[in-house]
């Protein structure tokens, strides 16, 4: 047999043993095998990007010859040589953040269509609140007034001058939901760079009742002819009455399950927003993305009169050391949504009007990470790649 280039450290029982998921939904373990490559001595690879497909087969016992076999992924494997620096060990500051907006869009929609009985009640509540207001001050004035003529007639004109308000408002009801995202980087070389996302919708304040839900979601299809990332779509959840609180979801498609997400799609009607395409949508624990505004830049007071921004903040973690160039200047086409849940536990909504659009995604800078004939691989004599399955214990 001839001497073999590959080695599975069977030996290593950190690897080797089942070992507990940090999944947090399900019951889950995870099985991992590892794989060692013996590289002569004193090698250092160049940087080295490598088109890679894996699988699984599972037989019910080493003599067995029929299995059951995994889907089949491909993706780009890639490794960049790099001199090691002391930098390498500070720990990350995040400080002085560089926000580049990249793209930005707007999509009016027409509130009238979607919001009638919202608006209906927002304006009776606007009109009792008026003459509330009116019977209040007539009733203070009346306690110290000569005449109740002077106080009728200050009722009424207080009462026709809130009315005039309203209609105002009424006639000025506009509303839009806006897609932005960009990259917000750092200069230290530990500190990773971000793809940030902003989802917002621009409507009346008032509208929406305090914990009502608001789901936005965006679909991106990458339009490269070579090496397309799969479909995936963005989502992000925050409530009305708290800006600072979010969550985001990350939804894995293919061909046939582009509109997974889409307003009339069996996977989101009749059930509540945090089941919604469950089959497709990835754990928590296994992407890279974060519900947080530290790394944007605000959303400011909306240039309607009367109306709120209601912004949601996602972004995904980018690590600068082995960071993969052709991730990046990908032309999308995104698909645009949102939903409005009355309640946390509510499973019917009402759908913001799917919008559709393309942008030019663009990079982050490069940084130099000192590549050179002696580089930090070569103080290792082997490279390793380790396959993990993830069990669910049935």
């Amino acid at each position: 047999m001839a001497e073999p280039d590959y080695y599975a450290r069977w030996y290593n029982a950190d690897i080797f043993s089942l070992q507990t998921s940090p999944r947090t939904t399900g019951d889950y373990s995870i099985q991992a095998c590892e794989v060692e490559i013996k590289l002569p001595a004193g090698s250092s690879p160049d940087t080295l990007t490598y088109n890679m497909q894996m699988g699984i087969r599972f037989y019910d016992s080493k003599d067995a010859t029929t299995f059951i076999s995994t889907p089949e992924p491909e993706f780009d494997w890639y490794r960049e040589d790099m001199t090691f620096s002391e930098d390498l060990n500070d720990e990350p500051v995040y400080e002085d953040k560089q926000p580049k907006k990249q793209a930005e869009e707007e999509f009016t929609f027409a509130v009238e269509d979607i919001f009638t009985d919202k608006i209906a009640a927002f304006e009776q509540a606007q009109a009792d609140a008026a003459q509330a207001a009116a019977d209040a001050a007539a009733a203070e004035e009346a306690a110290n007034a000569d005449s109740t003529d002077t106080t009728a007639e200050t009722q009424t004109n207080m009462i026709a001058g809130m009315r005039n308000k309203q209609e105002e408002a009424s006639a000025a009801y506009a509303a839009s939901q806006t897609y932005s995202n960009g990259f917000t980087t750092y200069e230290q070389i530990t500190a990773n760079d971000y793809w940030t996302w902003t989802l917002a919708l621009d409507m009346t304040e008032g509208l929406l009742g305090d914990d009502e839900v608001i789901y936005q979601w965006a679909t991106l299809v990458d339009q490269s002819t070579e090496n397309a990332f799969a479909p995936f779509t963005i989502g992000c959840k925050r409530t009305v009455g708290d800006d600072t609180t979010f969550h985001v979801d990350i939804f894995t498609q293919d061909s046939t399950t582009v509109q997974a997400l889409y307003p009339d799609s069996a996977d989101v009607t009749g059930v509540t927003w945090d089941v919604q395409a469950a089959d497709i949508r990835e754990e928590d624990s296994d992407v890279a993305w974060i519900a947080d505004s530290t790394h944007h830049t605000l959303v400011g007071d909306s240039a309607t009169s009367g109306n709120k921004i209601y912004a949601c903040y996602i972004a995904e973690e980018l690590s600068k050391i082995g960071r993969n160039p052709a991730d990046f200047n990908r032309t999308f086409n995104v698909y645009l949504g949102a939903r409005i849940y009355e309640t946390a536990t509510a499973t019917d909504f009402i759908t913001i009007p799917t919008a559709e659009s393309s942008f030019d995604q663009g990079e982050p800078p490069a940084y130099d990470t000192g590549s050179s004939e002696t580089g930090a691989f070569a103080l290792f004599a082997s490279g390793l790649a380790a396959i993990a399955v993830l069990f669910m214990a049935f």
